[in-house]
């Protein structure tokens, strides 16, 4: 066996090797296995200690706790499945679709959604009290056009049905209000497929949707102790 010494207790792998990396893992069998699905990881115990954590990237199917590992990486391979990418944030969204992680489509939108002095949506306000001012209803005006764009560019594109995860970063109300516009996205409020993003977001922008992606891609682990895994032999 190899024993794993690397400069750093955290590692990442790329989509393809963190899919060969399960394999490995779920052959093992002096090790057990324990699935985090609200964390979308799995953890490495022996003897009832972790000692090794690794998050999926986030294109990778959900996680259960059932059925067991082997037979969750027969539901999917190593391949780069198709998916959107999609950024909101009060005034700017961005939007991508990925075929085996290459973009082909995307768009960035902008709206005037926000007070000048406050510098953030007024998303309650707008649909209440701020109404009667000039101001508040052209906010409300660009907000209702902001998602009909978003929503209507989504649908345009028709691959909905052709991808495996749907990966986004928006405010609960930001998702909410997506959802009641009068043109409606491509997909349910509880599609299966939903994964929101787990890190913070810049502007929504072209570079930011690669950004995004390129984290989206990878896994991540972390190590609580050297352990003996031939894995790894030729990565550290």
């Amino acid at each position: 066996m190899h024993t794993l010494l690397p400069q750093s207790p955290k590692f990442t792998l790329d989509y393809e090797q963190s899919y060969q990396f399960l394999r490995y893992l779920s052959q093992l069998s002096d090790y057990q296995i324990v699935v985090n699905e609200d964390k979308n990881s799995i953890s490495l115990e022996l003897q009832n200690t972790s000692v090794l954590e690794f998050k999926l990237p986030l294109p990778f199917p959900p996680l259960l706790a059932e059925p067991s590992l082997a037979e969750y990486l027969t539901t999917f391979t190593a391949e780069l499945p198709n998916y959107l990418l999609i950024l909101l944030q009060a005034g700017q969204g961005a939007i991508a679709y990925f075929e085996a992680g290459e973009m082909e489509n995307h768009k960035v939108i902008r709206r005037y959604m926000v007070r000048a002095q406050q510098g953030k949506a007024q998303i309650k306000h707008l649909k209440s009290k701020g109404k009667s001012k000039l101001g508040s209803r052209v906010r409300l005006a660009q907000t209702l056009d902001f998602f009909e764009e978003i929503n209507e560019k989504l649908q345009d594109w028709e691959v909905a049905d052709q991808v495996s995860r749907i990966l986004y970063s928006s405010s609960i109300d930001l998702w909410n209000l997506m959802f009641d516009s009068k043109i409606e996205p491509p997909f349910e409020k509880r599609d299966p497929r939903l994964r929101k993003i787990p890190t913070h977001i810049y502007s929504p922008n072209y570079e930011e949707l690669l950004r995004i992606n390129d984290f989206a891609l990878q896994g991540y682990g972390q190590l609580m102790q050297t352990v003996e895994l031939d894995f790894f032999k030729n990565l550290f």
